[in-house]
């Protein structure tokens, strides 16, 4: 059921409405109260205690804290966000203080985040048996072959629509059931590194019974064709659609994120280092080779960027005059739109919903102490999949996915804003959640 909620969350624009965040949410909650349940048979045994992310657990009970503050109205008059007294004033009678200028949006906000924290949980309880790890991130795997062939369909066919509605932003690129094509490509990046880095672990099963170079080599062969083509015709398919999207940042993300994969996979020891070699070189082609084919206006976006005429420097600049200004409490989590405007000047000429840089969105609605210390959750966590990658003898790729997604909403959050979207958030923290549950040795107590 897990499974099923994960992959489903993108089908409807990413889950990025009102209605449909809820459902996700609200599926999380029901999962959790039904996984709480089920402990009572196993005597409350858990697979992964708490105390085992003790650090990361601690750090987002703060920030979770930290927003009920915001949106409570409990804090002394001297935190709250000005625009309460001016409203004050205006209506001419007295109104109830927020540090947060919306704090609605703001516990609206809450609620998605404590669903991927839910998302994050299950998975890491259910992700230490590794065939439960497996049978999740082939799921992903799967899911992304399936968006792609859909938003790849609708693109060749030249429908110009998201599911039955007509398309309003992002003409001529694949956004498959997005809106946004950087919201689908950072949705792409996870599944096109879930369905190499499991095609890796297919492809090198059973060869190294034998002594018999040529055996070995068959062997390989064979199992390419029998046992990884659906993984194969994934990367092939989300590879196209990819560069189909145009996004830059999704291009920069993914290749870092892909960078990091390759190189700990060719040090990892539950992989033999001639089958990655072989499969290292053949993916690098195919990349090339595709992003020849279909990458022609990523690449002329690419070429045609010029820094100082790009409005988003200006948008960092204006968000990190609300930083200063807030620098301690923020203006709210998930407020950015409604704050923002208070600080733009006549050199936007866009409304922004989203800062397109979630470091700085983030310290800009949390505040410097609390924006840092949630931020820091995700750091945490992409090195104790490191470390698991690097130290783990057997089943290593699965923290080694953890990290490399890690790696690349790292890079692609530096200039944009895709892990506001449900439908992402949902798909980090399971993989992230799955890849972390096995960044332990199996025979480490927990």
């Amino acid at each position: 059921m897990l499974i099923a909620v994960v992959i489903s969350a993108p089908l409807f624009l990413g889950s990025n409405r009102p209605l449909s965040w809820s459902i996700l949410s609200l599926s999380i909650g029901v999962l959790l109260i039904a996984w709480s349940l089920s402990l009572y048979k196993d005597n409350y045994k858990v697979a992964v205690r708490i105390r085992s992310i003790k650090t990361e657990a601690t750090l987002f009970g703060i920030t979770v804290i930290w927003i009920l503050l915001q949106s409570s109205g409990l804090t002394p008059e001297i935190l709250h966000n000005p625009i309460w007294k001016a409203a004050s004033l205006a209506l001419d009678r007295d109104m109830t203080g927020f540090i947060s200028v919306n704090p609605t949006a703001t516990k609206t906000a809450l609620m998605k985040l404590l669903a991927y924290g839910g998302i994050f949980w299950l998975a890491l309880q259910y992700s230490r048996d590794k065939r439960n790890a497996k049978n999740g991130l082939l799921a992903i795997s799967y899911a992304g072959l399936a968006y792609a062939i859909y938003g790849l369909v609708v693109h060749i066919g030249g429908y110009n629509t998201i599911l039955w509605y007509e398309k309003w932003a992002n003409y001529g690129s694949v956004t498959s059931t997005f809106v946004n094509r950087n919201h689908y490509a950072t949705f792409a990046g996870f599944t096109l590194i879930t369905s190499l880095t499991m095609l890796f672990n297919t492809l090198s099963g059973d060869t190294s019974q034998t002594n018999s170079h040529r055996k070995r080599i068959k062997s390989f062969l064979t199992d390419s064709i029998e046992r990884g083509w659906l993984l194969a015709l994934s990367i092939i398919m989300i590879l196209s659609a990819l560069f189909l999207t145009s996004s830059r940042g999704g291009f920069a993300g993914v290749f870092a994120g892909l960078f990091v994969l390759m190189a700990l996979l060719v040090k990892t020891n539950g992989v033999r280092r001639w089958e990655t070699v072989v499969i290292a070189l053949v993916f690098i082609f195919s990349f090339f080779s595709f992003f020849s084919l279909s990458g022609t206006d990523t690449s002329k976006r690419i070429q045609q960027t010029v820094i100082d005429k790009e409005e988003r420097i200006e948008v960092y600049a204006i968000t990190l005059k609300g930083i200063a200004d807030k620098p301690m409490v923020g203006h709210g989590f998930g407020t950015f739109e409604e704050a923002f405007p208070r600080y733009r000047d006549e050199k936007i000429g866009h409304h922004y919903k989203k800062a397109h840089n979630t470091y700085l969105e983030n310290l800009f609605e949390l505040g410097l102490p609390i924006g840092g210390a949630f931020l820091a959750i995700f750091g945490f966590l992409g090195i104790r999949c490191l470390n698991g990658a690097l130290k783990r003898k057997k089943n290593s790729h699965f923290p080694a996915i953890g990290f490399a997604v890690t790696v690349l909403i790292a890079v692609h959050s530096l200039v944009d804003s895709s892990m506001q979207i449900p439908a992402n958030g949902a798909i980090y923290s399971f993989i992230l959640g799955s890849a972390t549950a096995q960044s332990w040795r199996s025979s480490d107590t927990l």
